[in-house]
């Protein structure tokens, strides 16, 4: 095998696993605020990234200007973040994961505009079809269309800038510098929100309630999901980094059949005919896109 290729094969298996991780995140977040899961599992991630070795020592040397780059990076994968965890309540996971993964898709229009990357009319005729895959997921004419779908779409919008901005940076600084960064802003920004959170809406007297629902279980589970975010994050930062974003972007939608199997195993969801042929036609727009390109 290449040795071009490795980036990309483990980028794929790590997309696939990325559902995964978000089928736990929407199980824990039933006892914990998604500004909780998102701080744990930052912190997780960052404890483990810190203790590799000249991490540190490489981390003080990155230049200032670098830096905010970085954390600019993070702030838009927070906001992502935020608005998929909180789209999550109400759809079924399936559906998420599937309209988020327009993500690929506009990265493969803006690079050409952020990144000097080559533009094509396929990239403008694939977002055009990826949109009407959202469309039939929705179902907008139907008596109860899902509003939360819009937040995924700017979800996945925030999600393509950040990986834009990883391309961006990919000569300014390593990898492990990369993803350091990004889970340690993570963690700042996510702990920002919850103390907001706990002075608008709790009182001391319920702040022991609150720590009871930092289970064994649910730290475990976030543990497990702060590995896949790690492998993830590895994989993703280094295949963005080695070659164009439009050429790695439509491999993303190796999550859609995986949200689709993980859904039907933990809460025995089905998509609905119409969401059946949104998935299916965002699903071909990534396979299509990835093979022109």
């Amino acid at each position: 095998m290449r040795s071009y290729e490795w980036p990309i094969l483990l980028f794929c298996g790590a997309i696939f696993l990325s559902p995964v991780n978000d089928a736990i995140v929407k199980l824990v977040t039933v006892e914990l605020s998604i500004a909780e899961v998102i701080c744990i599992r930052a912190l997780f991630c960052a404890c483990i990234l810190l203790c590799i070795k000249n991490n540190v020592r490489e981390l003080t040397r990155t230049e200032i200007g670098t830096l905010f780059l970085l954390v600019c990076r993070a702030t838009l994968l927070s906001m992502s973040m935020f608005l998929y965890i909180y789209s999550l309540r109400f759809l079924p996971l399936s559906i998420a994961v599937s309209i988020f993964y327009l993500a690929p898709v506009f990265i493969s229009l803006l690079s050409p505009v952020f990144l000097r990357e080559p533009m094509r009319l396929n990239n403008i005729i694939f977002v055009l079809i990826g949109f009407f895959g959202v469309l039939l997921i929705s179902e907008p004419w139907s008596a109860d269309p899902k509003a939360e779908v819009l937040l995924v779409v700017i979800a996945a919008l925030s999600y393509a800038f950040f990986q834009l901005l990883t391309r961006a940076t990919s000569s300014k600084a390593g990898t492990l510098t990369v993803i350091t960064v990004q889970h340690l802003a993570l963690s700042i920004i996510s702990g920002i929100v919850i103390l907001y959170n706990f002075s608008v809406t709790h009182h001391g007297s319920d702040f022991s309630r609150i720590i009871k629902n930092y289970s064994f279980e649910n730290l475990m589970l976030i543990f497990i999901c702060s590995l896949i975010v790690l492998c993830f994050s590895f994989a993703s930062a280094n295949a963005y980094r080695k070659t164009y974003a439009f050429k790695i972007a439509p491999l993303e939608f190796v999550a859609i059949p995986s949200g689709v199997i993980w859904s039907y195993i933990i809460w025995n969801e089905v998509p609905s005919v119409f969401a059946f042929g949104g998935i299916f036609v965002i699903f071909m727009v990534g396979l299509i896109n990835s093979r022109l390109n």
